[in-house]
């Protein structure tokens, strides 16, 4: 949870203070315990650091490698640290949160206008969302159950979801755009083989493909953004695949995708 503070101020001297001298004292004890008490911030969630700690004791077979694809019985690292993180950082755990909670659900103004215009229900605790509540990657249009809910199957990993980050939003953080992960044509958040079977689907075709940093027909320029971006996420670099060469658009290839066209449009014909 997040951390806290103590502080104090006090005023000593031997001779008497003129009002300007007052005045002054007052002035900076309280720009002193607005930096402590705010951090200076207008309002919302403003408190110092927090903490976390991971229980390492043999009970648990955790999977620490955040570039790579949990599967089996093994509990995701990068999973349960960022869920943490947000309860470090007031999610659940703070006073903000609380203002913000009524009976059993969630009411923050950017959380519900993400949940479809609907508060948002809780768990029994009121510090999570309920039990396999879903939304959508951050920065993605791909469904994932949300980072902030109680539970994680074990062998799976779970990213930050726009409803969690919708909360944060309204417990007085900023959360800057997702990165834009070029070459990600099916905006699952991860550049790969997937991609590549969509550009050549949707090759010479004129089609709105998220992620391509162009414009107008789908060309080998398509390609040549894909192949660069090859292995990369939308939440930090990395391959996703081990092993394997990137595919080359062969002269072979586009002729099986040009005969593939013609073989579909032939088999409409006798439908």
């Amino acid at each position: 949870g997040p951390g806290g503070y103590t502080y104090s101020t006090y005023v000593t001297g031997t001779n008497s203070f003129t009002q300007s001298d007052s005045d002054y004292i007052a002035a900076t004890t309280a720009s002193f315990t607005t930096a402590i008490t705010t951090r200076g911030q207008e309002s919302k969630f403003s408190r110092w650091g927090g903490a976390i700690t991971f229980d390492n004791d043999g009970s648990s077979t955790w999977y620490f490698d955040k570039t790579g694809t949990p599967s089996g019985n093994v509990i995701d690292f990068y999973s349960v640290a960022l869920h943490e993180l947000a309860h470090a950082i007031g999610f659940g755990t703070s006073s903000d949160w609380q203002s913000l909670v009524s009976g059993t659900q969630f009411v923050g103004d950017t959380a519900i206008t993400n949940h479809g215009g609907t508060a948002v229900p809780l768990s029994a605790d009121l510090g999570h969302w309920a039990n396999g509540t879903t939304s959508v990657i951050y920065g993605t249009s791909t469904p994932q159950e949300t980072l902030m809910d109680p539970s994680l199957t074990n062998g799976t990993r779970k990213r930050l979801t726009e409803l969690d980050a919708a909360a944060l939003e309204d417990i007085g953080w900023s959360l800057a755009p997702a990165p834009v992960n070029f070459g990600d044509y099916n905006d699952n958040g991860f550049v790969d083989t997937a991609d590549y079977i969509l550009w050549g689907k949707y090759l010479g075709q004129s089609v709105s493909l998220p992620n391509r940093g162009a414009a107008g027909t789908i060309s080998l320029a398509d390609y040549n953004v894909w192949r660069m971006n090859f292995g990369k996420t939308g939440f930090g670099s990395g391959s996703l695949l081990t092993g394997g060469a990137v595919p080359e658009p062969a002269t072979g290839f586009l002729a099986m995708v040009y005969g593939l066209i013609v073989w579909s449009v032939q088999r409409r014909r006798f439908r």
